[in-house]
């Protein structure tokens, strides 16, 4: 079962091979049960409040794309969040390198991943995962978007193998977390432009 899912508010257009098609049907079920406070002090289920408490104080200081995705899945692990992968995607600016992707799985290091131009409009990056054998395994799929200045945000896609898959806190705990993220996402994404305009 894969479900992705768009935050409140958000406008995806699906023009580029890097868009995703969010399912609309959970769209606007974002913190109607429990407000941002309870959700970031809920320890139902898994902490938010851990993660994102790491993520303002050591994790904006990670600036190197793959031992952050290492990091903070450490921290969702940590606490309680049930995830076995975890990718982070965003486009980049490079005269060869269309996109990269930072993929986690359980048990393994992160790799990176990059996505040639001369391939970006023939595939999608949240299709590549489909052919992945640890995709089988999963149960449950979310992909959200990271909030970005730029006309082609990221995003980030979270798997689990519970059974049943999220439950609708799960996501908008994720969601939230999307909200925290974005910006040292968009932070790290820059620092990799600014060193490919160096390089070049």
């Amino acid at each position: 079962m894969i479900r992705k899912y768009e935050s409140e508010n958000q406008v995806i257009a699906a023009k580029n091979s890097f868009d995703v098609n969010l399912d609309p049907r959970n769209t606007g079920h974002l913190m109607q049960s429990k407000n941002l406070s309870q959700l970031l002090a809920s320890t139902d289920g898994w902490s938010l409040g851990h993660v994102v408490d790491w993520l303002f104080n050591e994790g904006q200081q990670v600036i190197e794309p793959v031992e952050f995705t290492d990091r903070l899945c450490e921290k969702l692990l940590e606490s309680g969040a049930p995830i076995f992968r975890l990718r982070i995607a965003f486009r980049t600016l490079h005269p060869l390198v269309a996109a990269c992707a930072f993929t986690w799985l359980q048990g393994r290091d992160a790799t990176e991943f990059c996505l040639l131009h001369e391939d970006s409009r023939e595939e999608d990056l949240t299709d590549l995962d489909s052919a992945q054998p640890e995709f089988k395994e999963s149960i449950d799929t979310v992909t959200l978007q990271l909030k970005s200045p730029v006309d082609k945000p990221g995003i980030i896609s979270i798997f689990t193998r519970s059974p049943g898959g999220f439950s609708t806190e799960d996501i908008s705990k994720f969601e939230i977390l999307t909200m925290f993220l974005s910006p040292v996402i968009n932070v790290i994404a820059i620092r990799r432009i600014a060193k490919t305009i160096l390089d070049t």
